[in-house]
């Protein structure tokens, strides 16, 4: 009885659950959505060479499906071709901070940048990595590619002609291009066809410091290979001065999901043999490195003390086998490690003038700001510590080469009286900004400013001299007197003989004529 019930039941699920599964059957399957970013359009960034400019990129996603955690890195090289900006960092990139939606476009600003100062007119390629998950499995996907930078140069584009009339000397870095390309993303004819970079496709023939943009050697066109690179590093001390020593550790990153990788070979090398090994040694090895996971290498290296305060390309060859098939795969990725000259400044004798002071008055103190090391002291100033008794408003000297020196003069100003300490602050800049500053110490004595004692013989000259004013006064007096009397008397005089002349005539003429009767 129990049996028929039971095959009752199995009989009626039968008949309900295999419609259910035909139907599901006949669905069809709807394939996995997947993300394809790619550089968008945008307006070419430009700039003057020797200036800052800023640089945004606009990426857009082509796919059906979301691109996660993207990140886009500049690629930095030391040559102008490769990278037309003057390297002031270690390391270039940016995070998108939100996912890119399909049919999205995100800008992404990679802040400002200075162009090298030796660019010709036209427009250069800035190569770039885009780093970006698919939706579904993770995968890592990575894009190589360039857009054009736009550069208003003070140099003359090399001609094809190196004898023409005003051809620069030949390491002048040329342009790809003077003409006004037709899109943000660098296309170059690869094969006589003009290919398409965005979504993975491959990269413009440039100098890409981080590879061709093709797959890594050792590769085969069927196959996924894995790809190790350089996420991060970072230098121990943070800055690196010449004649130290200093540690450089890596990041290297397995950006394949599913493949790991193994007998990592790493050598780093230096094109100038400026940043040395300091055990000879400038290789490591990493035994394996699982699919999506990192491993870190660390290398110990010295900067000459003769290096000048700039950046130094480091070239970092990776050799390693794809752990499918035990392939052999090389790559080559490019770092630059920023090396400052410590800075040294001293000055010479200061000089006070006068030598005295007293309350109110004011006192020079002169001397010069010596610049002993090998890199520029900008935004040098001079200013008095806090004194209650002298009162300064410092002095500026500005930038100070190296091997030469800045006059300074600074004024002081005796507010109180009493004995005292003039701490100068002499302060100064490196070329980042990070201030520095060292003092020099004067010792004053201000005295009490003295009224000017009253001469008594003063009064006494004083009245001299008016007993000798007054005769003097009554002198001028009498003489002015005598003076008019005498011109007066010499007046009547003369009128008088005027007079007796006058009647002289009057006498001989007479005074009826002789006919008269």
């Amino acid at each position: 009885m129990i049996r028929r019930v039971l095959a009752v039941i199995a009989a009626l699920a039968a008949m309900v659950l295999t419609p259910l599964a035909t139907a599901h059957a006949d669905d069809p399957v709807e394939p996995p959505k997947t993300a394809n970013v790619r550089v968008g359009q945008g307006a070419v960034p430009q700039g003057r060479a020797g200036g800052e400019m800023n640089v945004t990129i606009p990426l857009t996603n082509v796919g059906d499906g979301e691109a996660r955690d993207v990140v886009i890195v500049p690629q930095i090289s030391t040559k102008s071709a490769s990278f037309p900006f003057k390297i002031t960092q270690q390391y270039y990139a940016k995070r998108v901070d939100q996912p890119i939606a399909p049919g999205s476009t995100v800008d992404v600003d990679l802040g400002n940048f200075t162009l090298r100062d030796d660019l010709a007119s036209g427009y250069y390629a800035l190569p770039l990595k885009v780093l970006y998950k698919q939706p579904q499995d993770g995968k890592t996907e990575i894009v190589d590619t360039a857009v054009y930078i736009g550069v208003e140069g003070v140099a003359t584009p090399p001609s094809d002609n190196p004898s023409a009339p005003g051809n620069p000397a030949p390491n002048v870095p040329a342009p790809i291009t003077t003409a006004p390309p037709q899109s943000l993303e660098v296309s170059l004819n690869q094969g006589g066809g003009v290919p398409n970079y965005g979504g993975g496709g491959g990269a413009p023939q440039v100098d890409t410091p981080g590879g061709t943009g093709a797959a890594p050697a050792g590769s085969t066109g069927g196959s996924s290979v894995p790809r190790v690179l350089i996420t991060s590093f970072t230098t121990d001390p943070p800055e690196v001065l010449a004649g130290s020593n200093f540690k450089l550790a890596l990041t290297l990153t397995n950006m394949s999901s599913d493949t790991s990788i193994g007998n990592l070979k790493l050598t780093v090398g230096s094109a100038e043999s400026s940043l040395l090994p300091v055990n000879g040694a400038s290789s490591a090895y990493v035994a394996a490195i699982g699919a999506g996971a990192a491993a870190g290498v660390t290398l110990e290296y010295r900067a000459l003390p003769t290096l000048e305060e700039r950046p130094y390309q480091l070239t970092v060859r990776l050799e390693y086998e794809n752990g499918a098939d035990r392939s052999p795969v090389t790559a080559e990725e490019t770092i630059a490690v920023v090396v400052k000259q410590p800075s040294r400044a001293d000055t010479s004798t200061l000089k006070v003038t006068p030598d005295s002071l007293s309350v109110g008055e004011e006192a020079n103190v002169s001397f010069t700001v010596q610049n002993l090391g090998k890199s520029v002291l900008y935004n040098t100033r001079v200013k008095l510590k806090d004194n209650k008794t002298l009162k300064s408003e410092g002095t500026f000297i500005g930038n100070i080469a190296p091997g030469t020196a800045g006059a300074a003069d600074v004024m002081l100003s005796a507010e109180k009286e009493g004995k005292t300490k003039a701490v100068l602050e002499i302060s100064y800049e490196d070329s980042s900004g990070k201030p520095s500053s060292f003092e020099r110490t004067l010792d004053l004595d201000i005295t009490q400013a003295v009224a000017a004692p009253k001469n008594p013989g003063s009064d006494q000259a004083s009245g001299q001299g008016m007993g000798l004013l007054l005769p003097l006064l009554l002198l001028l007096l009498v003489a002015g007197a005598v003076a008019g009397f005498v011109l007066n008397q010499r007046r009547k005089k003369r009128r008088a003989e005027e007079l007796a002349e006058s009647m002289a005539q009057l006498d001989s003429t007479p005074i009826f004529p002789p006919d008269f009767q």
